[in-house]
């Protein structure tokens, strides 16, 4: 370039006669020629540049490839000495190799896995690898089952939640591992469910038994108190334990009814022993007395009919009958009265005794005024 510069200056002073209209026409062409020699000058250096680096890069690559094609030849040595398990030269030999080729394929071949021994490879690799995270969530999976079995859930919960890590760590650090197994990480996970809630459902069945044995005979009482833990319990529950597991709602339901019919049933024996009391101070002449027991009874089955409308005891004709009762007893002083008086007037007429019949009636409390 400095020789082709001199050479332009030489030509300018051998045609010092032009005039500087011609030298500036002239000037103008000889600049176009020497910024065009620039351009080509420069784009052949970067080509040249660009050359140079990818001489680089394939010597790098062809480098990668040499030391990938080095481990694989060590490892095929290596196996072969193997016996048994491999053991922790043969996995770092493999996670090199492995390493390796991952680097070479981003830096050389596009990032993708063609030949179909490093796949089997990382197979192999990471399935030794997770062997003994295997192991471990084996043998937590099968006390789990047999702490289970004997009933023991807080057990069961333990070991199968030690199950549920070591199978998602096998899930996520060996994907390729033969272990490697989602499905079995979804059944651990439903085993860890249900060794939570079953002690829940155990303890709830346990008072279901005990509040319908109570129903069954009669002790309405305990029938209702614990019919009434219940309703709590069930509650407490549907927060708790999915519907798969026990339908809390539909539970729910049926213990309201039953404390519904308890209720009742334990007002009905209270109707009973009002209505037995007001019949025994009938019968031993107390109507004053039997007429209360009445009323008593008449205001518990208005209870009974406004508080447990579903109930079997919930009748209008309960309180019509109630009713009646309480009238036959209020009226059953003045209905002996007239019993007294009419017997007394049946012996005065026998004994022909007629004018006596006027001074006897007011002596029994009655009046023959119209």
């Amino acid at each position: 370039m400095h020789r082709f510069l001199h050479r332009i200056q030489s030509i300018v002073s051998r045609y010092s006669f032009l005039t500087p209209l011609s030298l500036l026409v002239w000037a103008g062409s000889i600049s176009g020629i020497v910024i065009f020699v620039m351009i080509v000058f420069l784009r052949t250096g970067r080509n040249v540049q660009q050359s140079s680096q990818a001489l680089i890069a394939s010597a790098e690559c062809e480098n990668e490839m040499v030391a990938v094609d080095g481990l694989r030849a060590k490892l095929s040595g290596l196996e072969k000495e193997a016996v048994g398990a491999y053991g922790p030269e043969i996995l770092d030999v493999m996670r090199e190799l492995l390493d390796a080729r991952v680097k070479y394929l981003g830096d050389c071949g596009g990032g993708v896995e063609v030949d179909s021994f490093y796949p089997e490879l990382r197979r192999r690799y990471e399935t030794a690898m997770a062997a003994d995270m295997d192991a471990e969530c084996r043998k937590a999976e099968e006390m789990g089952q047999a702490a289970l079995t004997g009933g023991n859930f807080e057990g069961a919960l333990r070991y199968y939640s030690v199950a549920l890590r070591q199978q998602g760590l096998i899930n996520e650090q060996f994907p390729s591992a033969d272990q490697a197994n989602v499905m079995r990480a979804a059944t651990f996970s439903r085993k860890v469910e249900a060794a939570r809630i079953e002690p829940m459902l155990v303890a709830y069945h346990r008072v279901s038994a005990d509040a319908d044995s109570a129903y069954g005979q009669g002790d309405y009482e305990l029938a209702r108190s614990l019919y009434t833990q219940l309703r709590s319990t069930l509650i407490d529950l549907s927060y708790k334990v999915p519907k798969s597991y026990l339908d809390s709602d539909a539970l729910l339901r049926r213990v309201e009814r039953r404390i519904m019919d308890t209720s009742s049933m334990i007002r009905g024996r209270e109707l009973d022993n009002e209505t037995g009391l007001a019949q025994k101070s009938a019968d031993e002449g107390d109507y004053a007395s039997a007429a209360d027991a009445f009323s008593r009874a008449m205001a518990i089955q208005r209870s009974i009919e406004s508080d447990f409308p579903a109930s079997s005891l919930a009748s209008p004709s309960n309180l019509t009958k109630l009713d009646r009762l309480r009238q036959d007893v209020l009226a059953k002083p003045l209905e002996e009265k007239i019993d007294r008086t009419l017997a007394l007037l049946e012996g005065v007429l026998r004994s022909g005794e007629c004018a006596r019949i006027p001074d006897l009636i007011p002596m029994q409390g009655l009046s023959l005024a119209k």
